[in-house]
């Protein structure tokens, strides 16, 4: 059986990561950790009652990060309480119609394919990376969200949330291994 080790809401965690310190950076990093950082946005929002996890994610990411730039009631919120953030937003909008999704996918090659996938390779663990994530054996699921964990607190100086899912595809898609080209 495999598991995916998943960085929770990873796309802010590249966007406060890039923050320099601040008060805010640090209210966002508490918030990220805790996984209440959607919740919260919904709270402060007070257009919205989301009461589904899923659907509030989903409205949060098409509103603050990936619709076209509008008076959305959410990112509204967003810029009035972490106004740093929203201004690194609006510039990275700024630079273009995808210049944020590139950013954040560039963000996400690094951390998982640059800095977690060789560690977990070094360990001799067979992993596929997936967008947000690291699909491995079950039996080492533990240990690879431990060293993502401890990756992120090298890389970005602060840990999020990594959460495990149990997945019911076999390992056997785990059997190859390409080495990447140096």
């Amino acid at each position: 059986m495999l598991s995916e080790v998943d960085m929770s809401s990873c796309y802010w965690v590249f966007l406060v990561a890039a923050m320099p310190d601040s008060a805010e950076r640090n209210r966002l990093i508490q918030l990220l950790a805790s996984g209440e950082f959607y919740w919260y946005l919904e709270s402060i929002c007070n257009k919205y009652d989301q009461r589904n996890y899923s659907t509030l994610k989903k409205s949060v990411q098409i509103q603050c990060l990936f619709d076209k730039p509008r008076r959305h009631p959410l990112f509204g919120a967003l810029c009035n309480e972490f106004p740093e953030l929203g201004r690194f937003l609006r510039y990275l909008r700024s630079r273009g119609p995808s210049a944020l999704s590139q950013y954040l996918n560039q963000m996400e090659g690094r951390f998982f394919i640059d800095t977690a996938l060789p560690q977990v390779w070094g360990l001799d663990i067979p992993c596929l990376t997936l967008h947000d994530g690291l699909l491995v054996p079950e039996s080492a699921a533990k240990q690879v969200q431990e060293l993502c964990v401890n990756a992120a607190i090298d890389h970005f100086g602060f840990a999020p949330s990594f959460k495990i899912t149990y997945s019911p595809l076999s390992t056997e898609l785990l059997s190859s291994r390409v080495e990447p080209e140096t």
